[in-house]
């Protein structure tokens, strides 16, 4: 980026925006990241899953402490390498978010990680209806990891394509707190992008308990 800002290249972002996004990047994706997909997925085609249903714990919630237990010791190895980036970059590194905005962006972050959840346990119990959901997880990680800001920040994308980004479910897992924690977005915007975001954990959550028990009448424990 900082090479296409040099030529000359007329962008929206500047050289420390793009240094604060993409170093803010690497501690929110680990604060909101869940890894209920490829796990839950794993446990239905191996016959495991009936572990989990026959422990007194409602398997959601075993799946949460197991993600934040994960989370715990992510971030530990990832805040060093953040802190010696930072101090190669500190000078560009621009975080001056304080008061009501660290409070709203501690708010975005802790509903991103429970979209992220639910979001990934409604799609794993498409696992109950097909032998094999590795391609469908593929296809999912990139539109993820493009749709969320994790290639290049959703800002600079063109308007149209933009709008279509916000209604989307992607947007609230890393991008949207990143553009609270950069003060890009109005009181109006931040308002609006959690109401949508509380929207998909509503749509989620309720996909969610519909699927489940359908899934359960279908589930065969014979192993693998």
């Amino acid at each position: 980026w900082r090479v296409v800002l040099e030529a000359g290249t007329k962008i929206s972002f500047s050289f420390q925006q793009f240094v604060t996004y993409y170093l803010l990047s690497t501690v929110f994706y680990r604060i909101v990241q869940v890894w209920s997909l490829e796990d839950i997925s794993r446990t239905i085609y191996s016959g495991t899953f009936s572990n989990w249903l026959l422990k007194p714990l409602f398997y959601l919630k075993i799946d949460l402490a197991h993600n934040f237990g994960l989370k715990v010791t992510r971030l530990i190895t990832i805040i060093p390498i953040f802190l010696l980036i930072e101090f190669f970059y500190k000078k560009d590194f621009i975080f001056t978010i304080t008061g009501g905005n660290l409070l709203i962006l501690i708010i975005s972050l802790v509903l991103a990680f429970f979209l992220y959840l639910i979001m990934e346990n409604s799609f794993a119990l498409l696992s109950f209806w097909t032998e094999q959901l590795d391609k469908f997880n593929e296809v999912y990680y990139v539109i993820n990891n493009f749709f969320s800001g994790g290639v290049l920040p959703l800002a600079l994308l063109p308007g149209g394509l933009k709008t279509v980004m916000g209604f989307l479910p992607f947007r609230y897992l890393l991008s949207f707190p990143l553009e609270i924690s950069m003060n890009l977005l109005t009181v109006k915007e931040i308002i609006q992008g959690l109401s949508i975001e509380l929207g998909w954990i509503v749509f989620f959550t309720i996909m969610y308990f519909w699927l489940l028990p359908k899934g359960l009448r279908r589930y065969t424990d014979i192993g693998r």
